[in-house]
């Protein structure tokens, strides 16, 4: 996967980014065929994926457990991140719900709803604590 094919999705396969299910399985797919990876795909995936997550799956900008529960059939196996890059997507869908986006409506939140997001992101957290594989030093 190279800074060429990441123009094309962008351009003419996903020009309004991952929208529904089968875009996300379209990226979920490519991600897994393709063994070499440039950084714009990773930096591509990492952000439609996550926003898709976010943004698009219900409920949106929250987390449930039929949620939570797809993020870990798709992106671990037997409770580890299945990559460092689908690793870093746990850590960016965190980041989203901890900080959502100015393009969300200007309401001011609920105080139900600031404890809806700030149990969505200690979920997460939890769930990317036991995903990330424990770091080991290499000897030389």
């Amino acid at each position: 996967m190279d800074v060429h094919d990441v123009v094309l999705l962008k351009t003419y396969s996903l020009p309004s980014g991952v929208r529904d299910i089968r875009d996300a399985m379209t990226l979920l797919v490519l991600n897994a065929c393709c063994p070499e990876k440039c950084p714009e795909w990773q930096n591509y995936f990492i952000e439609m994926m996550a926003s898709f997550i976010v943004k698009v799956l219900e409920p949106q900008n929250g987390i449930d457990h039929n949620k939570l529960q797809w993020i870990t059939e798709m992106f671990t196996t037997d409770g580890v991140a299945n990559s460092p890059i689908e690793s870093e997507l746990l850590q960016h869908v965190m980041d989203l719900l901890a900080h959502p986006s100015i393009e969300r409506p200007t309401k001011t939140p609920t105080p139900c709803a600031l404890d809806n997001a700030t149990l969505a992101v200690s979920t997460l957290r939890s769930l990317a604590e036991q995903l990330t594989p424990p770091q080991t030093a290499h000897i030389s």
